[in-house]
């Protein structure tokens, strides 16, 4: 599903960072005598990397946040513990917000921010290692901010620090008030505040040791989700573009053009399309349908509860409808 969403976005950086490349290299390279498979390993694909490199990691990383997809899949289902609602399939940021603002009603809030912490930081190396493929791939980045620094005046320098100094505090606001959320061992939402009344570990022992709290599970199941979905999405996406930028075909500016307006199309429109392909994945891998149900009408059940009745009613549903094609796991 992910890859159906993200393909026409992906499929335009690769088209134009290969119709980018200038013809006179490949000519050059044609002089020299090289083939046609030395001239994609040592030139498209270097100077290819330079806008896919970036692209893969900053999709790895949307994903890994990914809740979109969870939501509307099954919610996390099927339940791995009722005491703490957790499910199978969920990631680290479906359990953050189902402590958060689930059937909890935010009351666990504490914990969610740890939760949300944990995947801060995780974002937060992806992010660092992206700064330093960008450098590696494109020029040193330091090297240019130290030679505008040392060309401007001490005053206009000063001037742009405090803006950017104004500009971090705006930022880093919510990350700050999350880290205070998450050493608060009360754990509500009107108990919070900038300083914690009553600040522990007490949520990251619970999320990191406790046997309820399956978090090697949530981080299996963001990297498998996160890597399958940027690696095949970019890896279609070059062979698509590829296929558009080096080759004269009938049709090329038609299929383009349709690819545009598949990527200005408004997401809200899709929603019957989504419904109707998720409904049919659901009559092969129940119970899929009552998550996307519930996106709109949040006054059905939750987890555990009417939300597994609901799916119950709708599996046998299907088994009288389609007997023979509906599996139960």
């Amino acid at each position: 599903m992910q890859l159906w969403l993200g393909f026409p976005y992906m499929l335009l950086i690769c088209s134009g960072a290969l119709q980018s490349i200038p013809h006179d290299i490949y000519q050059a390279a044609e002089v020299d005598g090289a083939n046609d498979l030395q001239k994609f390993r040592y030139m498209t694909l270097p100077l290819l990397l330079v806008a896919v490199g970036p692209l893969l990691i900053a999709s790895f990383a949307f994903n890994f946040n990914n809740f979109t997809i969870i939501e509307l899949y099954n919610q996390g289902n099927p339940v791995i513990n009722l005491e703490a609602n957790v499910g199978h399939t969920d990631i680290l940021i479906t359990y953050a917000y189902e402590l958060a603002f689930g059937t909890g009603g935010g009351s666990d809030y504490a914990f969610a921010s740890a939760v949300t912490l944990v995947i801060f930081f995780m974002v937060a190396v992806i992010t660092i290692f992206n700064f330093r493929l960008n450098a590696w791939l494109g020029g040193d980045f330091r090297k240019c901010l130290t030679s505008s620094v040392g060309r401007s005046k001490w005053l206009g320098w000063a001037f742009r620090m405090v803006i950017v100094a104004l500009g971090l505090i705006f930022a880093f606001f919510p990350v700050v008030w999350v880290i205070s959320a998450s050493f608060n061992e009360i754990g509500t939402l009107n108990t919070q505040s900038l300083v914690p009344q009553r600040a522990g570990l007490e949520n990251y022992n619970e999320l990191l040791a406790s046997d309820i709290h399956p978090f090697g599970l949530w981080i299996r199941n963001s990297i498998i989700l996160a890597s399958i979905a940027s690696v095949l999405g970019v890896l279609i996406s070059a062979m698509g573009a590829y296929a558009f930028s080096r080759f004269r075909f009938a049709g090329r500016r038609n299929l383009m053009l349709t690819v545009f307006l598949v990527q200005v199309f408004p997401s809200s429109l899709s929603i019957v399309a989504t419904y109707l392909l998720i409904l049919e994945i659901g009559e092969h891998i129940p119970p899929v349908w009552p998550g996307y149900l519930r996106r709109d009408h949040p006054g059905l059940p939750g987890r555990g509860t009417g939300h597994q009745h609901l799916a119950d009613e709708r599996l046998s549903g299907l088994r009288a409808a389609r007997p023979g094609r509906i599996r139960t796991h």
